[in-house]
């Protein structure tokens, strides 16, 4: 399928597991219920592909990969990576297996994470500006040098997360949870975390809280 133009197709149900897509198109692409299994899409083009309800199993999306207004909703994402991807508007609500997943360079403005487990995932340059995280798990997530400014992420779980390096400036995080996370060199400037939980939370001395609104709790550093 190097090259090849898939816009507008239907490929419900369709058996893909192993494909090369290298270069591809996939405007308006129907790929709902397919089994993608190890599939490696190569520098894939197109707006509105969807994928819910696909078995995308170690999946591989790199090299410019350029697929806005997705969805991936109920699909399976078991280990799958994304590098260098740009997944804009994308719906990931209802996915599963995201825990573990790799995501690097990757943009993921104003997608939708609403509840989305991604347990122990690692990310890495995450672009997640004004995403909808809104009672996600991140828990012992490994996040570096990544942005999550204006997120809404009320009751995300940030537990035991390693968030380093990172940005959520204005993010809503009212009652979400930082415990036992490490929060290093991270910025939540002008963010509200009223009843957000830092207790156990380490390195805090080092974020940024200027202009952070709300009344966090076990939060031991000065609030200003």
């Amino acid at each position: 399928l190097d090259g090849a133009s898939l816009d507008e197709a239907t490929l419900f149900e369709a058996t893909l597991d192993y494909a090369a897509l290298d270069g591809t198109t996939l405007h308006g692409t129907n790929l709902t219920a397919a089994s993608l299994r190890e599939a490696t899409l190569t520098a894939v083009q197109g707006i509105g592909a969807t994928f819910a309800r696909a078995d995308l199993t170690s999946v591989a999306v790199v090299a410019g990969s350029w697929l806005p207004k997705a969805s991936f909703e109920a699909a399976n994402l078991d280990s799958i990576a994304v590098h260098n991807a740009d997944l804009s508007f994308s719906s990931f609500r209802g996915a599963t297996g995201l825990a573990d997943s790799t995501f690097t360079q990757v943009k993921l403005a104003n997608a939708t994470l609403a509840g989305v487990r991604w347990e122990g995932a690692k990310l890495t340059k995450v672009s997640c500006e004004r995403c909808d995280l809104r009672a996600a798990s991140l828990h012992g997530a490994e996040i570096h040098a990544s942005t999550f400014d204006n997120a809404l992420a009320a009751k995300a779980d940030f537990t035991a997360a390693r968030i380093i390096d990172s940005s959520l400036r204005g993010a809503k995080l009212s009652m979400a949870s930082f415990r036992q996370a490490d929060v290093r060199g991270t910025s939540f400037a002008g963010a509200d975390y009223t009843g957000a939980n830092f207790q156990a939370a380490t390195n805090t001395a080092s974020a940024g809280f200027a202009g952070a609104v709300g009344a966090p709790r076990n939060l031991i550093v000065p609030i200003g």
